[in-house]
């Protein structure tokens, strides 16, 4: 019985990177910007466990990978919220979660003028940014007064090609 449950795991994390990669493909993304390396996300595990927490959100989750190895290797189980604006990457978190049975709840909409860390209390919030995404300064604004955020302060005198540090401020409060 214990073989056929690792067996069926085996299986199943197979078939997850299967879907990541068929994901990538139709995205029409070399995996850099869609997909963060897993050198990376070890990286970022090792020191957000220090915090050790119960709960963390990832606001701009992609596929998930950053937020989810977390329940790889955390003693305690951790509840982990994400939030996506792709539609696409949204159900492969979905698909993600439930295949590897992780604790938590997903989120479809945009982390800048809706973020839902900012309505729920988290131990840990982990991201990265999507690097090259633009932002009108028209939107920034919007954003800026509507977050009340005094680090966006900062943030307005990047030009629009610096996205990735306005959506790195926003996440600070």
């Amino acid at each position: 019985r214990d073989g056929l449950l690792n067996r069926s795991a085996s299986i199943a994390s197979l078939s997850l990177s299967e879907l990541n990669l068929l994901f990538a493909e139709n995205e029409g993304k070399s995996g850099g910007e869609f997909y963060t390396p897993k050198d990376v996300n070890h990286l970022v595990t090792a020191l957000g466990l220090r915090y050790q927490p119960k709960s963390l959100c990832d606001p701009f989750a992609g596929a998930g990978n950053t937020a989810f190895s977390f329940s790889n290797v955390s003693k305690e189980r951790v509840c982990i919220d994400t939030q996506e604006v792709n539609k696409d990457a949204y159900f492969q978190l979905i698909i993600s979660r439930v295949i590897r049975g992780i604790k938590g709840r997903d989120f479809f909409g945009d982390s800048l003028s809706n973020p839902i860390y900012q309505k729920n209390e988290y131990d840990l919030i982990v991201s990265f940014p999507p690097f090259g995404m633009k932002i009108p300064k028209s939107s920034r604004e919007d954003i800026y007064y509507s977050m009340g955020n005094e680090w966006l302060d900062v943030a307005s005198i990047l030009p629009e090609s610096r996205s990735d540090w306005f959506i790195t401020l926003s996440m600070l409060s």
